[in-house]
C-alpha cells in the first residue's frame, strides 16, 4: 500500500512572543500539529489512495497520543496537551477529485466500509484496526476537519495539457483554528493571452498550481482571562470565490482573499 508515497508530519509549539500582551493566564502550552504528504498518483488505484489516506489519520492521532502520554511521563499532567486541543493542518497532492472516497473520508471523519473505492476487495477485516471506532459499517478518523478552499475558489490545482482538476487540498482542524484568507487561482485572461495550454512551463514551474492559507489559532482551552486584544474575533466562513482575488504568474499578490486589492505589476 505505501508504494514509495510518504507523508510528513511535524508538531510545532508557539513561542511566548507570540503573544503581543504576554501570555494568557491559564494558556499553558499551545502545540501545532502540520501534516503533509503525497498519495498515489494511478486514478485505477482509488483503494489504494484511500487506504493510504486512513493510515496517514491514524498516524497522525498516534502522534497526539503520544504526546500526551509523553508530558504525562514527565510528571506534568497539569499542562499536558489535550490530543483534542491541539489544531492540525494537512495539506498534500492527494491525487484525488473532490467526488472521491478520499476527500470524503477527510471531510466527513468516516466512510462506508462497502464504499465503491474500496471495489468489493475483503479489505475489512484488517482496515478495523485503523478506524477510530467500533463499528463495522464505517470507518472513520479522530479529528473534524473543513477545507480551506471552498470549491468555488479554485476550478483547478493540477494543470496539464491533458488533464485539469482539483487534487491539492488544506484541511484544517475547525473547531480550534480558522482561515483568514486564501490565495485566490491564476488569472485565466493570462493563460489565454500566452497561449498556455498546460504546465510546467517557463513561466510556471509545475504543474500544481500553488495554495496558500493564512490562519489564526484559537486561543488554548483555560485561557479564558486573557485581555481582550488576545480574544479572537468571530470566526469568518470559508473564502469564496468572491472573496479571492486572481493573479498571474511573476506577481506578488498584495492581498488575501478578504481584501479585494489587485496584485501588484510583474517583478
Amino acid at each position: 500500500m505505501t508504494k514509495d508515497n510518504i507523508g510528513l508530519a511535524a508538531l510545532l509549539q508557539t513561542k511566548d512572543s507570540t503573544w503581543e500582551n504576554g501570555v494568557p493566564a491559564a494558556a499553558g502550552m499551545q502545540l501545532l500539529l502540520v501534516a503533509t504528504c503525497h498519495i498515489h498518483w494511478d486514478p485505477e488505484c482509488c483503494d489504494v489512495k484511500l487506504i493510504q489516506t486512513m493510515m496517514l489519520m491514524n498516524k497522525l492521532k498516534s502522534i497526539m497520543e503520544e504526546t500526551r502520554a509523553a508530558h504525562s511521563q514527565r510528571g506534568t499532567s497539569a499542562s499536558s496537551p489535550d490530543c483534542d486541543a491541539i489544531p492540525l493542518i494537512l495539506c498534500g497532492d492527494l491525487n484525488s477529485l473532490p467526488d472521491s472516497g478520499v476527500v470524503e473520508y477527510l471531510t466527513l471523519g468516516k466512510i462506508r466500509a462497502n464504499h465503491r473505492d474500496f471495489k468489493d476487495i475483503g479489505y475489512k477485516d484488517s482496515l478495523r484496526k485503523l478506524s477510530s471506532s467500533g463499528c463495522n459499517d464505517t470507518y472513520s478518523h479522530a479529528f473534524r476537519l473543513l477545507q480551506a478552499y471552498s470549491t468555488d475558489v479554485m476550478p483547478y490545482t493540477n494543470y496539464t495539457c491533458d488533464f485539469k482538476g482539483t487534487i491539492d487540498y488544506v484541511f484544517y482542524s475547525q473547531d480550534l483554528i480558522r482561515p483568514l484568507g486564501v490565495l485566490g487561482p491564476l488569472d485565466q485572461d493570462w493563460f489565454r493571452q500566452n497561449r498556455v495550454v498546460g504546465c510546467p512551463n517557463p513561466q510556471i514551474p509545475s504543474d500544481h498550481l500553488p495554495l496558500l492559507v493564512e490562519f489564526e489559532m484559537n486561543l488554548p482551552p483555560g485561557a479564558a482571562s486573557a485581555s481582550a486584544s488576545d480574544i479572537p474575533a468571530a470566526a469568518p466562513s470559508t473564502p469564496s470565490s468572491s472573496d479571492a482575488t486572481s493573479h498571474t504568474p511573476g506577481t506578488t499578490p498584495a492581498s488575501f482573499a478578504w481584501t479585494s486589492t489587485e496584485c501588484k505589476k510583474p517583478l
